[in-house]
């Protein structure tokens, strides 16, 4: 999935959408966001601006959001807009099952047809190509736990200086 990486106009958290939204919703202050080419058309606020904050709490918050955005850069490739891939874990799931339901199936045609080679040689490509689509998968999968870890440690320091 084509990720943008944007910051939001309201509360300044770091936010990951989908490249061909155009509407969106800020998890930490619930601002209604109305996107145009990956960028900001018109900010609609729900909630009242979010609580001004100490120095400390803001030095956090920046080291956090710095972070998360070193995170991203290292283990998500960005293409020529900004934009970045995100593996959906399920997508490559039905992907390494269905490369290896016809594997399978090439593979014992092969046999059949007594071409041993190269029932070999598609055995040990099909190998490789779900090698590859499950590593993909385990990508989808640790980014998506990791963005779930930013978002508690974000709203967990948010609440903090609330109180």
């Amino acid at each position: 999935m084509q990720m943008m990486a944007l910051t939001c106009p309201h509360c300044a958290a770091p936010l990951d959408l989908p490249a061909r939204l155009h509407r969106a919703r800020c998890d930490y202050c619930g601002c209604q966001l109305l996107l145009s080419e990956g960028d900001f058309v018109e900010q609609r606020a729900e909630q009242a601006p979010p609580a001004p904050v100490d120095d400390r709490v803001r030095s956090e918050l920046d080291q956090l959001d710095r972070e998360w955005q070193a995170y991203r850069r290292t283990y998500l490739p960005r293409d020529s807009n900004g934009e970045y891939f995100v593996p959906d874990p399920e997508q490559f799931l039905h992907l390494a099952w269905g490369t290896g339901a016809f594997s399978v199936i090439l593979v014992i045609g092969l046999l059949v047809m007594g071409m041993p080679t190269g029932a070999i040689v598609t055995a040990g490509l099909s190998a490789a190509i779900i090698f590859g689509v499950n590593r993909q998968r385990h990508v989808g999968q640790v980014y998506q736990r990791s963005l779930a870890n930013y978002q508690n440690e974000r709203l967990k320091l948010m609440q903090a200086a609330e109180s």
